[in-house]
């Protein structure tokens, strides 16, 4: 460290210059390209949370679907259940590429769009799960997440069955009321993991907020820091230089009046 600020003192007052302005410059990227990260891991929270609502309002449809087909018999009520399932399902499948070593990012972005996610939010959604998504407040989320695909899965088994006793030559009463309660039990289930969903992100956007502001705080001080000391370290190299060649100019005046004043002498016939 000391000959690195040995060599520094050695350099030019040009070559220190610019590597005051290239620091300058760099810290200048870091907070720059950390403000943008950090607004791009709170887009892809805010869209996780937004989505959320979304796949928990098309659940709890979902299951009322189920329910008043249990007791209408009518197709266009399944089919009604089929259109709302179709949103975690979309979710699901988004997960499960994000989730392999080689996601197809063609069907991550359809899965989230038939989630009713909007399409401008994918990317920052997918960006958020692939980096965070082994760590802390994501890791929890997605294992919420998985459980609640469990929830989704077990509806659907009991929503073929259902389908299958309405449409069979004699439909069982008590086994349709039995499936019906069994809905409304998995529906039950689901409900406290869609809220634990939301407040675990919601925590970790605070977290992460908290911890890139710092870091941001830091790297905005430390810029200060550098620029400072590398600044002070240069105009004192400028004040040195401007007393060196003052001092040689007063040098060379003296030199050049006792250069003068020697010949006047001689001229005049003053010398010894």
């Amino acid at each position: 460290m000391r000959n690195q600020r040995d060599i520094f003192r050695q350099l030019p007052v040009a070559r220190k210059l610019l590597i005051i302005v290239g620091v300058f410059v760099a810290i200048v990227l870091c907070v720059f390209y950390l403000d943008i990260f950090r607004s791009e891991v709170l887009s892809g929270v805010r869209a996780y949370v937004g989505g959320e609502g979304l796949w928990s309002k098309a659940e709890k449809r979902a299951a009322l679907n189920l329910t008043t087909y249990a007791e209408s018999h009518e197709e266009g009520d399944y089919h009604a259940y089929l259109s709302e399932i179709a949103v975690p399902l979309g979710d699901k499948q988004a997960r499960l590429q994000l989730q392999s070593s080689k996601p197809d990012m063609a069907l991550v972005y359809e899965g989230f769009v038939q989630g009713r996610n909007a399409p401008d939010d994918v990317d920052s959604m997918a960006m958020l799960f692939r980096r965070f998504g082994r760590i802390g407040y994501m890791a929890h989320a997605i294992k919420v997440w998985t459980e609640g695909d469990a929830g989704i899965d077990q509806m659907r088994s009991l929503a073929e069955q259902l389908h299958a006793e309405i449409n069979s030559p004699n439909p069982d009463a008590r086994k349709i009321q039995q499936i019906t309660a069994q809905v409304t039990a998995v529906d039950a289930q689901v409900t406290p993991l869609e809220d634990e969903f939301s407040a675990t992100l919601s925590k970790g956007a605070r977290w992460i907020n908290h911890v890139l502001s710092i870091v941001t705080l830091a790297a905005t001080g430390l810029l200060l820091l550098v620029g400072i000391g590398l600044s002070a370290g240069v105009l004192k190299q400028i004040r040195n230089s401007e007393e060196k060649y003052r001092n040689l100019i007063n040098t060379a005046d003296d030199a050049i009046s006792s250069g003068e004043s020697f010949r006047a002498a001689r001229f005049f016939g003053f010398t010894s």
